[in-house]
């Protein structure tokens, strides 16, 4: 049975369909007036995908900018896209973020469809609208509210993920659990067979979200759980540590330091467990000069979401927005994180 999510959007609603073969694809690439951007690696890795019209995109955080954003936008200026002319895009969350924001502002907006290859993609970032870029060492400070038409959702494109990229997926799927209080079924999510139906059910609890606060005002900033650690993780990594892998890490982080300050969280024992069974299975060594307490500051505070005080989502029973003052259970919550994974 096809499985079809619909995503309401002040924007323009739009709805993923999970699909089990690459012809819609394929249509859609072949269409009139059709400009696809994909990931390298893709294109090489599926012949069927491969054109001599296709934009393939180097997909390594580094080339999240300005200027390779004005390098997309000029190809397209020199293949004649106009403004009804319709955007495939196919790769993970980097070209989603760079292609999507390129359509958003080119002629004023182009439609696009976007096909996500990556589990993180799938299962997370795919809905929501964002598109963002890198500006001048700060993550995704630039960007745009701007959803796709049409998502198509294929599993099989998981098949030819590394390890690490497929568990850096698993941590956007973790951190949900954790949101919900259903770590103990982390389980099941973890069953490569059952994978389909965790990323329909990602997608189903992130919606709901979205239904209650599209733009980030209240209920959807708690989706950034794990991130305030996460992305100072990647920055003193130098991107290292994949984005996935590193909101594992600051989702424990954010889970300790919860527990110091006096809140409950469920099954703290047993999200311990399961983020060091991921990381070991990403197969990611994880550096102690990374965990650098004052270096780790002053990436928290170049975080987009903090002005001028550090706010995290931290557990108490469900999420919360914190403001954290006591510097001490910062370090020590950071010591024992590097502690659990044996730094």
């Amino acid at each position: 049975m096809r499985k079809i999510i619909p995503v309401h959007s002040v924007l323009g609603s739009y709805s993923v369909e999970m699909i089990d073969d690459m012809s819609n694809i394929i249509s859609l690439i072949d269409s009139p007036k059709t400009l696809t951007f994909i990931d390298q690696n893709v294109q090489e890795l599926y012949s069927e995908l491969r054109r001599d019209t296709n934009i393939s995109v180097e997909c390594i955080e580094s080339n999240k900018t300005l200027h390779k954003a004005e390098e997309l936008l000029q190809r397209m200026l020199d293949i004649g896209v106009k403004s009804n002319w319709h955007v495939v895009i196919i790769g993970g969350g980097i070209l989603q973020d760079l292609a999507g924001f390129c359509c958003s502002i080119y002629n004023r907006g182009l439609s696009y469809t976007y096909v996500p290859t990556t589990l993180l993609a799938q299962a997370d970032s795919c809905i929501g609208g964002k598109t963002s870029i890198n500006f001048n060492g700060k993550k995704n400070v630039l960007g745009t509210f701007y959803p796709p038409k049409h998502i198509l959702i294929n599993t099989d494109f998981l098949n030819t993920l590394t390890s690490t990229e497929y568990v850096s997926g698993m941590g956007e799927i973790f951190k949900f659990h954790i949101l919900q209080s259903i770590i103990e079924e982390f389980e099941t999510a973890l069953d490569s067979r059952k994978i389909t139906d965790t990323v329909y059910n990602s997608l189903q609890f992130k919606n709901s979200i979205l239904l209650l606060d599209e733009f980030d005002k209240k209920e959807r900033k708690f989706l950034n759980f794990g991130h305030t650690f996460g992305h100072a993780l990647e920055f003193t990594s130098n991107n290292a540590i994949p984005h996935g892998i590193a909101v594992i890490v600051g989702s424990v982080v954010s889970c300790i330091i919860s527990e110091k300050i006096g809140y409950t969280v469920p099954n703290l024992p047993i999200v311990k467990s399961y983020a060091q069974t991921l990381v070991n299975t990403g197969e990611i060594k994880l550096e102690r000069e990374w965990f650098d307490y004052t270096q780790i500051m002053e990436a928290v505070k170049l975080d987009k979401k903090n002005t001028g005080e550090i706010v995290d989502v931290l557990i108490d029973s469900a999420p919360v927005l914190t403001t954290l003052t006591n510097h001490t259970i910062l370090q020590e919550s950071l010591e024992e994180t590097f502690k659990l994974f044996n730094i």
